[in-house]
């Protein structure tokens, strides 16, 4: 009967979601967002042994496919989930392990606020429509049994994705969707320095000028004013989240035309503390500002 289809069916769609770069976390909170993902999928794939199934789903995410920055350990748990699913394909078991984009207007990310949105978008990455996600859904359903192993729903501006990668070049598994770059000699030369790095070239106070703009940005980030962020004191202080760390990192690479690490944050520690570093010793993978006239 009907009961007994779905009764052969497992599907995986629990998980916990927290933004966190490696830096940052501990391991009490790693663990957290492991055991939804990994402890509930073996659970589930031992029982599917003792009792065979025809279908074996577990909904993973962009994050483990492509990885991230600051979702280190939700990208960890996902990539488990996608290895998991490659494992009992080739030892012949049904599996199929989906990376979702992150859907539009719901979802466990959106939690994280009004500038999670800016933030997707900024690396390139789209959102799932509801009607278009349910669409791949189904259709997905109908394959599953297939011993297709792995699928991903991600909608993508990929040469945006490609530019916020900056000089590590696209991710391996995305490399054949983004497309072809200029030579970077002649990319370099065709593209106009962008508008932040052209008023410090012209600046007298270089450092302050970028320590205003910085300052402007956290502001903005917290939604407070310029005046209520302290230069001197640890960005950790500043009541940014790990994701808006990442976001100022983005600022710094977008106006200043780098790649510099999130890292930075944690290294150098304070908004003055980082503009100074900028130009008393870029290290020279990032000399952008010592090239300046």
């Amino acid at each position: 009967g009907l009961g007994d289809v779905y009764k052969r069916q497992v599907w995986h769609l629990a998980g916990v979601v927290d933004d966190g770069a490696a830096p940052a976390l501990t391991w009490d909170r790693f663990a957290a967002v492991l055991g939804p993902k990994v402890d509930g999928s073996l659970h589930l794939h031992a029982a599917s042994l003792k009792t065979p199934v025809d279908t074996f789903v577990l909904f993973s995410s962009i994050y483990g496919l492509l990885g991230s920055r600051e979702l280190t350990h939700y990208g960890a748990a996902n990539a488990f989930q996608d290895g998991l699913a490659a494992a009992r394909a080739r030892a012949g078991l049904p599996a199929l392990a989906v990376s979702w984009g992150t859907w539009a207007d719901a979802g466990m990310a959106h939690r994280f606020g009004s500038g999670f949105e800016a933030h997707v978008k900024s690396t390139g990455m789209r959102f799932v429509p509801l009607d278009g996600g349910f669409r791949a859904l189904g259709a997905l359903a109908r394959v599953a049994d297939r011993r297709r192993c792995h699928a991903a729903v991600l909608p993508a501006d990929w040469a945006q994705y490609a530019k916020r990668r900056g000089a590590a070049g696209p991710h391996p598994l995305a490399g054949g969707l983004v497309p072809q770059r200029a030579a970077p000699a002649a990319a370099a030369a065709a593209a106009p320095a962008p508008p932040l790095l052209r008023e410090l070239a012209a600046a007298g106070d270089r450092p302050g000028l970028l320590r205003s703009r910085l300052v402007a940005f956290v502001a903005e980030l917290t939604g407070g004013s310029a005046g209520d962020v302290d230069p001197d004191a640890p960005v950790t202080a500043l009541g940014l989240s790990s994701m808006q760390t990442v976001e100022m990192i983005n600022f710094l690479n977008d106006a200043l035309d780098a790649d510099f690490s999130p890292t930075l944050v944690f290294e150098h520690v304070s908004v003055r503390g980082i503009c100074c570093l900028l130009y008393t010793s870029p290290s020279p993978r990032d000399a952008t500002l010592s090239r300046m006239p």
